[in-house]
């Protein structure tokens, strides 16, 4: 929605770069989102159902802005890969 109304594509790399962060560093190895982390420590409380929701809703906007980004796949409610 962004990159439509202010017609920025640097706003989408950015949810881009955010997203693939997330999605690499904020799981544990069952799959599970972990909610938190700080520069330099990891990652270590397990995320809450507002995490998900989140996360898959920004997905989502981010596959509707760039369709070639994939995320629609990493938001249809299975484990994180």
């Amino acid at each position: 929605m962004v990159r439509r109304i202010l017609k920025e594509p640097r706003y989408v790399q950015a949810a881009a770069k955010a997203a693939k962060f997330l999605l690499e560093h904020h799981k544990d190895a069952g799959g599970s989102l972990l909610r938190t982390s700080r520069e330099g420590s990891q990652p270590k409380f397990v995320g809450a159902l507002d995490d998900y929701v989140f996360l898959a809703d920004a997905l989502l906007a981010l596959d509707l802005a760039d369709p070639q980004s994939g995320c629609e796949k990493q938001a249809d409610g299975s484990p994180l890969k």
